[in-house]
């Protein structure tokens, strides 16, 4: 339970198009070899790779793999405690403390209902309870039913972002990545206990829009459709369930830091990136947008 909490944990905080528009070539500004980034549903299989034009031969000719964070220490179960202890909510504090007695209700009716107890059970309080609402809400979210109508694509069991990695490791590749775990863990988590539970008051009172949200996201990533997925995210910035500082927190100041140092990881060597495709070209401060702006030739594979 604990890896596959952690695997939750990280990779929480995609008949297909000719041309792959979630995987792009960047040349320009003096690159002797191009480098290329990609954009994962965090979900999605590892299986998924052979259905983008052009990524496996990529992938076979790069120098240089760089994801989101090291994710070669998902499986460590040390790690796994190590971190999992991180996101646990303080001494004495309940759900009960956090929530309005409506929306208490709401996430025991919740709970009930995909795992068949609720945090009046022992074992639930002690080991779903005792997370702080972040973490629960991208549990909650994991257990929701969402149709996939473009094949059997989505499987947290072989999580894409970690497969790039690994292979890239097991080929001799150099590995890296744009932040380290304890700076995704301090962005995912480190909202106040009050903003957190905002938020989980929001799904647990929106689950319908966040179900349908889902869905959509899915498949426009199955179909390769940037503008499909971009208009997801539009949708979900306002719907109210995320204020301007999270944006700017996960988001954009994100794409402005990574943005910052890849021109140095691509001198090394022709690099694939691999990140959320919520990064890519959503809003004025994506990291295509971010790239383009300082001068680089960035295009979609296949075009």
């Amino acid at each position: 339970m604990k890896r596959t909490l952690l695997t939750l944990l990280i990779i929480a905080l995609t008949s297909l198009t000719a041309s792959a528009q979630i995987f792009y070539r960047i040349t320009g500004k003096g690159l002797e070899k191009p480098s290329y980034i990609f954009g994962t549903y965090h979900f999605a299989s590892e299986d998924f790779v052979k259905e983008v034009e052009g990524l496996a031969d990529v992938f076979e000719g790069v120098d240089i793999v760089c994801g989101e964070v090291e994710t070669s220490n998902f499986n460590s179960m040390t790690a796994a405690e190590q971190l999992l202890e991180q996101v646990k909510l303080p001494e004495g504090i309940t759900y009960e403390d956090l929530l309005s007695a409506e929306d208490y209700a709401k996430l025991n009716a919740v709970l009930k209902k995909r795992i068949g107890a609720d945090l009046t059970n022992p074992y639930v309080a002690q080991n779903i309870g005792c997370y702080v609402p972040q973490m629960l809400s991208l549990m909650l979210q994991m257990l929701e039913p969402v149709k996939i109508e473009q094949g059997g694509y989505i499987n947290m069991n072989k999580p894409i972002d970690a497969y790039f990695q690994r292979v890239a490791l097991e080929r001799g590749k150099e590995v890296m990545w744009l932040e380290d775990l304890q700076f995704q863990m301090d962005i995912l988590f480190g909202s106040s206990l009050e903003e957190q539970a905002s938020e989980l008051a929001w799904y647990l009172n929106n689950r319908e829009v966040s179900v349908k949200s889902a869905k959509q996201l899915v498949n426009a990533y199955l179909t390769q459709d940037i503008e499909a997925i971009n208009e997801v995210f539009g949708e979900e910035m306002g719907s109210g369930r995320y204020d301007d500082d999270w944006v700017k927190r996960l988001v954009d100041n994100r794409n402005k830091h990574w943005v910052k140092v890849m021109p140095e990881i691509m001198e090394k060597g022709s690099t694939l990136f691999v990140v959320g495709v919520g990064h890519l070209d959503y809003g004025k401060k994506s990291v295509i947008r971010l790239l383009r702006k300082k001068g680089y030739k960035v295009e979609a594979v296949g075009r």
